[in-house]
């Protein structure tokens, strides 16, 4: 029975109801906040949060994503700011892959991801 069953969570990354990747666009240095406060679940069951760095999708190099510290990463809300990438001796620009992962409380316990990728300029 549908009405009985549990369903995915709906996630909402800084006001994005769809289910593609939100892209934004930040300096090096600069602070990026992203708020999944808006997600919810239609069966009214608690959400669990868990945000991390994909370093495999990312552009930046692989130790500097690694670096990344998320404050909050097991809330609605995550923080970080975005690394310092060089090319050389050059900054350079680049992207870092940031995902959501999502859990209710339902019986079966169902996910839902979604991702954010961030391109660094200098």
């Amino acid at each position: 029975d549908f009405a009985r069953a549990n369903h995915n969570p709906v996630v909402v990354v800084n006001g994005d109801r769809t289910k593609a990747p939100v892209t934004l666009t930040v300096k090096q240095g600069e602070k990026v906040t992203l708020s999944a406060k808006e997600s919810s679940d239609p069966d009214g069951h608690r959400l669990s949060y868990r945000w991390f760095v994909y370093p495999e999708a990312g552009t930046l190099d692989r130790d500097v994503e690694l670096a990344v510290a998320l404050s909050g990463a097991q809330r609605p809300e995550v923080s970080l700011v975005a690394p310092q990438a060089r090319r050389g001796k050059k900054p350079a620009e680049g992207t870092l892959h940031v995902v959501l992962e999502v859990v209710d409380g339902g019986k079966p316990a169902l996910y839902a991801y979604r991702r954010v990728i961030v391109t660094v300029l200098p």
